[in-house]
C-alpha cells in the first residue's frame, strides 16, 4: 500500500512516462487505495498537474466518480476499457500500415511502440528534449532488435526522404484536432513537403468531451529547462494540431 502512495505522489510530476502509462498506474493504485481517505486528494493533485494528458484526465475523473458513488468496480472497468481501446487502435494501424518498411516518429507513445514492435520497420526518431523520451523509446526498440536512427529534434529534414511515413501518438483528441509534443506541427508540414503520409494513433480514452475538455490545459513548464538568461522564455511540452492536416487518425 505504501508503494501505491509513493506512485501516486510521483505521477503528479511525471513528465517522462506516456499518458497511458500514467493512467494505468494511476488506476491500479487507486483501486488498491480505494477506501483510503486521502485518495481523493492524491487524485486531484494529479488532475491539477497532469491536465495536458487526456487519458490521465479521464482516469482521474473515473476514480473520483467511483469514490463518490462507492463503486470500486468502475475503476477496473475503466482500465479494461482503456486497454481495449488502445489495442483496437494499434490493431487497426497494424492492418493498414503493415507494408511500411520504415517510419519516423516523435517523442514517446506506447501505442506507436506497440505498432513498431509488431511491424519491425526501420525507425527514425529524435531525442525529444528536454526529457529525452525519444532516446528512451530508442533504447526499448533496440532491445527488440529493431533498427533505429536517432538524431536531434531539428533534424527531421535530413531523413524525411528515407521514410515511408510518419506515425505519432496523441496526448489528447478533440473533434477537430489532436495534441502531441511541441514540434509535431512542424513535422506534419515537413511530411507534406516531402509527400509523406502522416498517421496518428490515438484511442477513445484520449477523447475529451465537453465537460472534460474544460479541465484540459497546455501549461508553461519551467523556463530554466530552456535558459537562465533574463529574456522571455516559452517552454510548452505540447501543442494542438488540426486533424485536417494529417492523413488518418486511428482511434480504435
Amino acid at each position: 500500500m505504501s508503494e501505491c502512495y509513493r506512485t501516486l505522489e510521483e505521477l503528479a510530476f511525471d513528465n517522462v512516462s506516456s499518458s497511458m502509462q500514467i493512467a494505468f498506474r494511476l488506476l491500479d493504485c487507486a483501486y488498491e487505495l480505494f477506501d483510503q481517505p486521502d485518495l481523493v486528494t492524491l487524485i486531484e493533485r494529479i488532475l491539477h498537474n497532469q491536465n495536458s494528458m487526456a487519458a490521465v484526465i479521464n482516469a482521474c475523473l473515473v476514480v473520483l466518480k467511483a469514490r463518490k458513488n462507492g463503486e470500486r468496480r468502475l475503476i477496473a472497468e475503466a482500465k479494461e476499457s482503456f486497454i481495449l481501446s488502445s489495442y483496437r487502435a494499434v490493431e487497426q494501424a497494424t492492418r493498414e500500415l503493415g507494408s511500411l518498411g520504415s517510419l519516423a516518429t516523435y517523442s514517446y507513445s506506447s501505442a506507436v511502440k506497440d505498432l513498431i514492435v509488431k511491424l519491425k520497420p526501420r525507425v527514425y526518431l529524435s531525442v525529444a528534449h528536454p526529457a529525452r523520451e525519444g532516446e528512451r523509446l530508442a533504447e526499448q526498440l533496440l532491445s527488440n532488435d529493431i533498427e533505429v536512427l536517432l538524431f536531434e529534434d531539428c533534424a527531421y529534414s535530413l531523413i524525411m526522404r528515407e521514410v515511408d511515413a510518419v506515425v505519432v501518438g496523441a496526448d489528447a483528441i478533440f473533434n477537430d484536432s489532436f495534441v502531441n509534443k511541441t514540434g509535431t506541427l512542424s513535422l506534419v508540414m515537413l511530411a507534406k513537403k516531402y509527400s509523406k503520409p502522416f498517421y496518428v494513433i490515438g484511442c477513445r480514452c484520449k477523447y475529451l468531451n465537453e465537460t472534460s475538455a474544460k479541465l484540459y490545459s497546455i501549461k508553461e513548464m519551467p523556463q530554466e529547462e530552456i535558459s537562465t538568461l533574463g529574456c522571455r522564455v516559452v517552454n510548452r511540452y505540447f501543442e494542438r494540431v488540426d486533424l485536417a492536416l494529417i492523413t488518418k487518425l486511428f482511434k480504435g
